[in-house]
Order: C-alpha cells, then structure tokens, then sequence
C-alpha cells in the first residue's frame, strides 16, 4: 500500500504519522475531510454518490439531536446552579470535569456534522453536473437556455 503524506508531517518514511506529528488531535470530521480531499468523485458510481448524498439528512437529525442535548445539558446545569445558590446539595455531575469534556465531544460532534454536510453537498454537486451532462448529450437542454433562447 502506498504511503500517504500528509501536510505538516515530520515522521521518517517508516514511521505512522501521530497526533504529536500532525501537530493536532485526530478528530472523526477532520478525518472525514481529510479522506473526501483524496476522493475523485469522477471515478465514483451515481449508486455512490447517492448515497453520500443521503448523508445530509443523516446529519441533520443528528443536529436537531444536538441542539436537544445540550438544551437539555442547560437545564440541568441551571438546576444545579439554582440549587447550589439555595445551599441545597447539588449532584456534581457537571463536576470540574464532566461539562468541559461534555463539551468538547459536542464541538467535536459539530464539526464533524459540518464536514459531512459539506462532503454530502460536495457529492450531490457531482452527481447533478453528471446527471445534467448526460441529459444535454442525449439532447435536452437546460430550462434557463431554452428560455433565453425564445425569449
């Protein structure tokens, strides 16, 4: 298999890039960005891109699904607030650890909603301008020329 350099790389030709190597944290969105770059979606099948394409609304349920959680995560952050300020026992859930951790996965899960929105958007551009070129060689015209040309 062949070897792929990657940008800011420092290891050996023999060595694995790490995260210490690439100078950042592997996260699932920036690996989903990094594999779609590599892709020509010339040499992938309509049945492909169709189905990258679906991921938009893969994606955005898991947005609204997002959004519920961490409304949820307010809620539950605002009660322990209340009942610390009341000087009642709070649960400690959201200790000095839990909520910034908490939070960093939700960014994390942000961005990698963002890059496969924009890898579905990406997939869906190519199979349309592939649906659009065999449709003008089969002889129909786009509506936008067929009006400008009666007009």
């Amino acid at each position: 298999m062949d070897r792929i350099d990657l940008p800011g790389e420092q290891a050996s030709q023999n060595q694995s890039p790490t995260s210490e190597t690439l100078g950042e944290t592997p996260k699932f969105g920036g690996m989903l960005h990094f594999l779609w770059s590599r892709v020509d979606a010339a040499t992938l099948s309509d049945r492909e891109l169709e189905w990258l394409t679906c991921h938009s609304e893969n994606a955005g349920m898991t947005a609204r699904n997002l959004g519920q959680t961490l409304a949820n995560v307010a809620a539950l952050v605002e009660t322990e607030i209340a009942l610390r300020d009341a000087g009642e026992t709070v649960t400690g859930a959201f200790g000095p650890y839990g909520l910034p951790g908490f939070l960093c996965a939700m960014g994390e899960l942000a961005e990698t909603i963002e890059n496969s929105l924009e890898v579905a958007r990406d997939a869906e551009y190519h199979l349309r301008t592939r649906w659009e070129s065999r449709a003008r060689a089969l002889g129909f015209k786009h509506a936008d020329n067929e009006e400008k040309s009666n007009g």
